[in-house]
């Protein structure tokens, strides 16, 4: 009984390690400065990273409005453009690849269509803002102003899916093996060498620290890649930390924070930054993982707030909004309950 106990106390304080605690950055003046002089312009990072790197990672963070406009920013500038690197959307069914094809070369299409490129995924409310259509569109406007030898080619990452015949099995089937699907649609890039640019959420970016002793099923897309080629992808996380904006200004332009061995955050550990990252950390053996260790840079957007509200495209369509509702009950969970909590944020019955 003795032993018992021991063992269940022992329990009880591993547990406690992962409950959300307040997050903390202890840096003094001196320090503080320094990191202010560490924000560099998004697109030369990014142009110096490609000339290193096959596989430049750009974080997204749902529901955060600042990150998507600085995302399409770096990928239409003119550097990067000149690089031609393939662009790897996490927010696409590969159903619609054909039809992306067509849009982003600048072709006539059915411009209705393009919202079904995101409406189609498995996890469509992630989708919701405008962002993300507008990437599309500014991808789509900037090929239009070059010759087609040199326009940019967008990849869908998600595997096929169809809503029509789903089940809440099939819908299980497929989430559960989402990572594989992203790494199967990137390995004939990873074989060919070719550069690419990758736009997925930002923990699929994350670096097991040693991703060998990971269960394959809780690794990263990025761990993933990285384990089949070492060193071949620059991540670069969405800051999106209070106790970060707190120290950094609220500038308007975005800005990218490497994390070398000279920056002040390249050791400071992860989870106090971001303590309900713990039970993540956890999985992946990373419990003390620094930032540095984690991610190759950060996103600075300027004190970017999450906003839960959906776009009015989504607000005006009724039938949508039925669509989603059916959906998420049969993928029930807690992905019903945070929609239909979405719904009631959005004074939608």
């Amino acid at each position: 009984m003795k032993y018992f106990a021991i063992v269940l106390i022992a329990a009880c304080l591993a547990a406690c390690d992962y409950l959300p605690k307040n997050a903390t950055l202890n840096l003094s003046p001196e320090q503080i400065s320094q990191l202010q002089t560490q924000l560099q312009p998004s697109e030369q990072v990014v142009v110096d990273a490609l000339s290193t790197h096959q596989f430049v990672a750009l974080g997204d963070a749902h529901y955060y409005p600042g990150f998507m406009p600085a995302i399409s920013d770096i990928i239409t500038s003119p550097k990067i453009v000149s690089q031609q690197p393939i662009i790897v959307l996490e927010f696409g069914n590969q159903n619609y690849q054909d039809y992306i094809n067509q849009y982003i070369k600048g072709d006539t299409v059915d411009e209705s269509q393009l919202k079904q490129v995101l409406r189609e995924t498995l996890y469509f409310t992630a989708w919701l803002g405008d962002g993300y259509m507008e990437l599309l569109q500014s991808i789509r406007a900037i090929n239009q102003t070059l010759p087609d030898d040199k326009k940019l080619k967008v990849l869908l990452a998600e595997k096929h899916f169809n809503w029509e015949n789903a089940t809440a099995e099939s819908w299980q089937r497929a989430a559960s093996s989402k990572v594989d699907g992203f790494y199967d649609t990137l390995t004939p890039i990873i074989q060919s060498n070719q550069k690419a640019i990758l736009v997925f959420c930002g923990f699929h970016l994350l670096k097991a620290a040693h991703p060998e002793t990971v269960n394959q099923q809780n690794l990263s897309l990025v761990s993933r890649i990285e384990m089949a080629k070492p060193n071949s992808v620059f991540t670069v996380w969405p800051v999106i930390q209070n106790v970060l904006y707190d120290v950094l200004p609220n500038s308007g332009t975005a800005k990218i924070i490497k994390l070398d061995d000279n920056s002040v955050l390249a050791d400071v550990p992860f989870r106090d930054i971001m303590p309900k990252a713990r039970p993540m950390l956890s999985k992946i053996n990373s419990k003390d993982a620094t930032l540095q260790s984690l991610a190759d840079a950060l996103l600075y957007v300027g004190h970017t707030k999450r906003d839960m509200t959906f776009s009015k495209d989504v607000m005006s369509d009724e039938k949508w909004i039925t669509e989603m509702k059916k959906r998420v009950a049969i993928i029930g969970g807690k992905l019903e309950t945070r929609f239909n909590s979405l719904l009631t944020d959005n004074h939608i019955k």
